[in-house]
This record gives structure tokens, C-alpha cells and sequence, in this order.
């Protein structure tokens, strides 16, 4: 009875010495629909889209960027997970602001900052 004790104690201590840590995810979600210039959902068709995070303004350096091979549904939507194909691990988040740059089949959509959701506020 007593060894059973004994290796249970040491079983506990070795969990216990463990370090504990959390997997976060080096990734985040991005979805749009698409639209032509007439505004009709461009549905069912494949597109490329280049992803580019700048650093401290919307004209700063790309410190960021990779390019998804993707089909839009029917209703027009793309869903990327933006860091599946390149590591997002070595932007210093907590340094400056970072700003988003899309690029469709080559055409610059827009640029827009990177800000906080409600779950990272909690965090």
C-alpha cells in the first residue's frame, strides 16, 4: 500500500513541476465578401489574395505579408487565416501599431489599422 502511495506522490510532483503553458495561436481570421465594380457578389470563383501587415502607418515597411490561393462560395465569402503560411511570431505586437494591407488578384483594396478586439481587451 505504502509504494502505491509513494509512486503517486511522485507522479504529482513530477506534474507539478511541469511548467504550464498555453498554446496561443499564431494565427487570426480574416473573412470578406467579394464584389465586382457593379457590386454583384463574385461567387464561386478563385482569387488570389495578398495579405501585408506595415509597421507604424499605412505607407510604413511591410514587416508581414503571404498570399492565399482561395474560392469564394456562393454567396461571395473567403475565409483566410491569416499566419497559416508564414509565421506571425516575429512581430513585436506590443511595440507599435500595425496596419493591414489586402490586395485582390493583384488590385490594392485598401489599408486599414489593426486595433483590439474585446477579447484581447479582457485578456
Amino acid at each position: 500500500m505504502s509504494k502505491k502511495i509513494n509512486l503517486f506522490s511522485i507522479f504529482l510532483l513530477l506534474l507539478a513541476l511541469m511548467p504550464a503553458t498555453a498554446q496561443v495561436p499564431s494565427q487570426f481570421n480574416y473573412q470578406a465578401v467579394l464584389r465586382d465594380d457593379a457590386g454583384q457578389v463574385m461567387e464561386n470563383i478563385p482569387v488570389e489574395i495578398e495579405i501585408a501587415i506595415l509597421q507604424a502607418s499605412a505607407e510604413g515597411p511591410v514587416v508581414f505579408s503571404e498570399i492565399h490561393q482561395v474560392q469564394t462560395n456562393t454567396m461571395g465569402l473567403v475565409n483566410l487565416q491569416i499566419g497559416s503560411v508564414n509565421n506571425l511570431n516575429d512581430i513585436d505586437w506590443g511595440n507599435d501599431s500595425y496596419f493591414l494591407r489586402l490586395s485582390i488578384d493583384g488590385e490594392l483594396m485598401g489599408v486599414s489599422q489593426l486595433l483590439s478586439v474585446p477579447f484581447a481587451l479582457h485578456a
